[in-house]
């Protein structure tokens, strides 16, 4: 079930960005990094703190 799941998804982005088949590894890599965007916890997508940021209160 979730390989369809997968395979739907990529056919749907495929069709939204009307890709051709030479095209689907980027496809794959692209979703793969949304995937991973997904499963990490949200405290780990925050931007790394540079310095650059006001300090706290």
């Amino acid at each position: 079930m979730y390989r369809n799941t997968v395979l739907n998804r990529l056919r749907r982005i495929e069709q939204l960005c009307g890709s051709s088949p030479a095209d689907h590894r980027f496809l794959l890599a692209g979703y793969l990094g949304l995937l991973t965007l997904d499963l990490l916890p949200s405290a780990k997508r925050t931007p790394a703190d540079n310095g650059h940021s006001a300090p706290g209160p």
